[in-house]
């Protein structure tokens, strides 16, 4: 009987689990029988060209009170949904989260203007008399998808570059309004645009602000391609090394695989894979399980692996 087992391993590699006598190294948990066994395995990428953009952005209201907070919410979320509906979204994809409450001291913003007076009052400068009075604050999630029926990676990148520019012309989320803000708000978001200068700031999404996801389905034919192809890789690898112990690859005893994403993770990329990942996660809710998804407008990779492990004889 196989008993499956999960292991974080990406790249095709081989470990030979022997007797104490002889042995390469063992992971715990890898043998799957009383005699000497060999682990490997192998992985495949598969990338597509997407076929729709998802948008997902965090609605904001906020106000002296609970009521006005939401208040205007429910204002921005109704001009919100008439408006990417008029953009072309399909209409059975706008879709509004239920509000949560950000106010006070447990939104990150705020957080994050404390831990700044604290910086500034540790390195003796002047600290605003009256720190700024917290607001109630509160946000919905929208999210919206646009099919894409472009031919070529040119038609691609032209047709959702007239889409991404005229949503955030719309400005759903009210991050380009003007606001008034007090000399105290004044002075520490002046501190707070040096520290994020100097990299000092932390990373995450931005109340208002747009995101876009770009999505390709797996389907059923082409994950069981890549996991078939995956697992000639991984029992390739197993009796490569059972030769080179002088073994011949016995009965099967532990099968699994796991898959996800495939992203560029370096530079400035780095924040744009982790809001990716946070957007994809809070996306995904009820949307297929194939799902692979990228944060521009190209092919998106997904990676297949999968773990094996055989007896030896």
């Amino acid at each position: 009987m196989l008993r499956c087992r999960l292991f974080a391993a990406l790249s095709t590699a081989a470990v030979l689990v022997l007797s104490p006598a002889f042995s390469f190294g063992q992971l715990p948990g890898m043998s799957g029988g009383s005699g000497p066994s060999v682990a490997a395995n192998g992985s495949v990428t598969v990338k597509l060209k997407p076929s729709m953009v998802r948008l997902v952005i965090q609605l904001p209201g906020k106000g002296k009170t609970m009521e006005e907070a939401l208040a205007q919410l429910t204002d921005r979320r109704d001009a919100a949904r008439l408006k990417v509906a008029e953009l072309g979204a399909s209409k059975e994809t706008i879709v509004t989260a239920d509000p949560v409450s950000i106010d006070g001291a447990s939104s990150d913003q705020q957080r994050q203007m404390q831990r700044m007076l604290v910086q500034m009052r540790a390195q003796g400068r002047r600290v605003p008399a009256k720190p700024p009075a917290p607001s109630i604050a509160v946000q919905s999630t929208l999210s919206a998808e646009w099919q894409l029926t472009a031919k070529t990676p040119d038609e691609l990148l032209t047709s959702t570059h007239k889409l991404e520019d005229a949503i955030r012309k719309a400005d759903l989320g009210g991050a380009n309004q003007p606001q008034e803000p007090t000399p105290e708000e004044q002075e520490v978001a002046e501190e707070m645009e040096n520290a994020d200068m100097y990299g000092m700031s932390e990373e995450g999404l931005k109340p208002g602000e747009p995101q876009f996801l770009y999505v390709a389905r797996l389907s059923d034919d082409q994950r069981q391609k890549a996991l078939a192809d995956a697992f000639a890789k991984a029992k390739a690898e197993a009796r490569q090394l059972a030769t080179a112990a002088g073994a011949q690859l016995g009965d099967l005893i532990s099968l699994s695989s796991m898959s996800s994403p495939v992203n560029d993770m370096s530079g400035n990329n780095y924040r744009q894979y982790a809001q990716m990942m946070y957007l994809q996660q809070m996306a995904n809710e009820g949307q297929i399980e194939n799902e692979i998804a990228g944060p521009q407008p190209g092919l998106v990779s997904f990676r297949i692996a999968v773990m094996v492990e055989f007896q030896l004889k």
